[in-house]
């Protein structure tokens, strides 16, 4: 995943704060968007905030869903959406784990609600990639 992060962050934002202090702080970013990825988005808001608790509780102040907060804005504003689409958090937290799950070959299953923005992300991903 750091590899993947490097190469797809390096050409986009090298003026972003991540670029602008030592090569550790990018390290630290691709680690807790993995720890967002393989854990915390499977969570429901309950047991989400438990989680960064004890994450917070065991390394100290992250700034771990700020820094998640980040990284899917950032995803959410290279995506090129139709008129009409409300950037929900639903909808960035798909997009976000389908693009980084698809460009690290990892498989990737979304289970939601109905309208929960689950087909759309993965169209919106899709037809991004093809550069539609």
């Amino acid at each position: 995943l750091l590899k993947t992060y490097q190469k797809f962050r390096a050409n986009k934002l090298t003026s972003h704060k991540c670029f602008n202090e030592e090569g550790d702080i990018e390290q630290q970013r691709a680690v807790l968007v993995a720890l967002g990825l393989t854990y915390y988005f499977r969570l429901n808001s309950s047991y989400r905030k438990d989680y960064v608790k004890r994450l917070e509780q065991t390394y100290g102040d992250l700034e771990f869903e700020q820094t998640l907060q980040e990284e899917m804005d950032f995803y959410m504003n290279e995506i090129r959406l139709p008129p009409g689409i409300a950037k929900t958090k639903a909808l960035k937290e798909n997009l976000f784990c389908i693009v980084a799950c698809c460009c690290t070959k990892l498989p990737l299953i979304i289970v939601g609600e109905p309208g929960s923005s689950k087909t759309l992300s993965f169209n919106l991903a899709a037809a991004n990639f093809k550069g539609a």
